[in-house]
């Protein structure tokens, strides 16, 4: 059968385990990946239509789906027992330093923060303004990072006092897929 006799079914209904078979009326099999990617990414507003494969279904299902930007919070905490915060960050994008002062309030207000564990296994890093603006509210002082260019040094970020978790023991979990910027907290951290 033809894919566009099939029904649209709305976004919602999509399911993990799905396997797309094909986007806007071309099979993905016909295509190389990066051509399937440039499909499916457009305007926020347009209209993209998967067909889908999905097990326990003998007929492909189409979705029209709206493509939209979609924005992931890159901090999430809450206050364990005896004050200790679960900070778990996901990845260094726009706001992520904003984000973690929210959350240091919000610890805060739920009572007193006696020390942190900082979770940044799986963080692929990020941008490094962030990392560092993070990285100064857990120091009292001294260097986050410096680079340098044949021994000489051109850039380098320093903590100032007063950061919000600064008087508190941290705990920093990393693991095999902590990268980059989320390297960078640890190193400056420890």
């Amino acid at each position: 059968r033809d894919l566009h006799s099939f029904p649209t079914r709305r976004s919602s209904d999509l399911k993990h385990g799905d396997q797309i078979i094909a986007v806007d009326g071309e099979y993905v099999q016909n295509a190389t990946f990066d051509n399937m990617l440039k499909k499916m990414r457009g305007a926020p507003g347009t209209h993209v239509k998967l067909t889908i494969k999905r097990a326990g279904t003998k007929e492909p299902l189409t979705f029209d789906l709206v493509r939209q930007i979609i924005r992931v919070a890159s901090v999430q905490a809450k206050l364990l027992d005896n004050g200790v915060a679960y900070i778990r960050l996901k990845q260094f994008q726009d706001h992520t330093h904003d984000e973690l002062l929210k959350a240091a309030a919000a610890l805060r207000k739920s009572g007193n923060v006696s020390g942190v564990i900082l979770d940044m296994r799986s963080n692929p890093g990020g941008l490094v303004d962030e990392a560092a603006d993070v990285a100064d509210e857990f120091l009292g002082g001294g260097q986050i990072y410096s680079m340098r260019h044949r021994g000489v040094v051109v850039d380098e970020a320093r903590a100032r006092s007063g950061g919000a978790f600064a008087n508190v023991p941290v705990v920093i979990l990393v693991d095999e897929w902590s990268a980059s910027a989320a390297e960078l907290v640890a190193g400056a951290l420890q």
